[in-house]
């Protein structure tokens, strides 16, 4: 089936049960202090990914040929996989705007003959975490907004009803030179498959999602994402904790209790797996189960 038929193809679908006002705020923080940097503002979610894999006994997924993608670089790409599903999220500081519509990211490849991926140098990026300075150094995905279920395949959504952006994505690194993020800053992250919320380490940034020109059609906005590999603390500070909290810890005194005479330090639940969720995006429908937390990314604003 061509991608324009599947794109008219009705199907009579039970609707998402994703309501943002029931997942909690979420904060950024350095250390055990509230980020206080001036807030971007933002018409796009933050977003957490997690990494999928087909789920047992479902067809495997028919690559697509020839889509042609305008943003950094006019290049025609295949999509030979899907890689992850990204849940929008509530995180530093913000709350969840199109809660509704996630983002199916698949692995991109140019096609034959096709220019050969120029790094972009130097490209100045403010967020909530403050500002920063990224090299690409390749491409490498494509986010497509997506309808997701847990019961059955939904319609996928139609561009022009939502504010969620179409998205190349490049791998990317800190400039050479420039300062890098704090060995103690961290995120709280929530979502339709994180709650309660949960408490990340930031490591560094993986790659800038950039919106993109897809079938001829031009993004909405200039928002970008930039993303960036987490890795859940070991606890998380009660609301309440005298010290650090809603930050990470590892044992009672980083929350100010004492151990054996309060529990302001909780440990962290282990990833548990979502299996069979329906996604359905301008590609094509999938089943697919969520194995475990992948990076997290946030809507930044490019500076000149």
């Amino acid at each position: 089936m061509t991608l324009i038929r599947r794109l008219v193809l009705v199907l009579v679908l039970l609707p998402v049960v994703a309501v943002a006002s029931q997942i909690p705020s979420a904060r950024a923080f350095d250390g055990d202090r509230p980020l206080t940097r001036a807030i971007v503002p933002s018409v796009i979610d933050a977003f957490h990914c997690f990494v999928t894999k087909p789920t047992p006994g479902t067809r495997k997924f028919p690559p697509e040929f020839g889509l042609p993608l305008i943003d950094l670089e006019t290049v025609v790409v295949d999509v030979p996989k899907p890689r992850d599903v990204c849940a929008p999220a509530a995180a530093t500081l913000a709350a969840i705007i199109n809660d509704e519509i996630n983002l199916d990211r698949y692995v991109i490849k140019a096609q034959k003959g096709q220019p050969k991926h120029v790094k972009q140098l130097g490209l100045v990026f403010q967020n909530v975490l403050g500002s920063l300075t990224i090299d690409t150094t390749g491409r490498e995905l494509l986010a497509l907004p997506s309808k997701t279920s847990t019961v059955q395949l939904q319609v996928a959504p139609d561009f022009q009803t939502h504010q969620v952006d179409r998205f190349d994505c490049y791998k990317a690194k800190l400039s050479k030179g420039t300062p890098k993020l704090a060995k103690t800053l961290e995120v709280t992250v929530a979502d339709e498959y994180t709650n309660p919320p949960k408490r990340f380490a930031v490591k560094k940034v993986t790659r800038i999602c950039v919106p993109t020109n897809v079938l001829g059609t031009p993004p909405k906005h200039t928002d970008h994402l930039v993303c960036y590999q987490v890795k859940a603390t070991k606890g998380r500070c009660a609301d309440g904790a005298p010290l650090n909290a809603e930050g990470g810890c590892k044992k009672e005194a980083d929350c100010g209790g004492v151990k054996g005479a309060t529990t302001f330090c909780v440990t962290q639940s282990k990833p548990v797996p979502t299996l069979g969720v329906y996604t359905s995006d301008l590609i094509r429908g999938l089943q697919q189960d969520l194995k475990k937390d992948g990076d997290v990314c946030l809507p930044s604003t490019r500076l000149p």
